[in-house]
């Protein structure tokens, strides 16, 4: 199995560019279009399942039980001024480091969320 997991897009002017995430399947007999606009990226997993979870409420998989703060910060587009978090219910959520492994194959689906690291008083 395949997954593209983020399309560089266009920005204007001035603003630097985002990473937008794109997390689709693909099987070796499924052809996927390359002709659109950015440059396409793909993780490469040898395979038979995937592994689930959700970040701002949005569903994504990965291919590996394991995954770093920094693939999500990227597979999400998460600016670096927000923080990650792996939620935890009845507990306290857990800041998910850029350098950090998180296990997706525990029981259900995990989920993050992301935070503004640093705020400004009446901002």
């Amino acid at each position: 199995m395949i997954w593209p997991f983020a399309e560089r897009s266009a920005t204007p002017p001035g603003l630097a560019a985002t990473i937008l995430a794109r997390v689709l399947l693909l099987r070796v007999d499924e052809t996927f279009d390359l002709r659109t606009k950015g440059v396409e990226t793909f993780a490469y997993f040898e395979t038979d399942c995937s592994f689930n979870f959700t970040i701002e409420n949005r569903q994504m998989s990965w291919g590996k039980n394991l995954i770093s703060g920094k693939t999500l910060r990227n597979l999400a587009g998460v600016d670096t001024r927000y923080s990650i978090y792996l939620e935890v219910r009845g507990g306290h959520d857990r800041l998910i480091a850029d350098n950090d492994l998180v296990d997706l194959a525990g029981k259900g689906i995990e989920r993050f969320i992301t935070v503004i690291s640093e705020t400004t008083e009446g901002l």
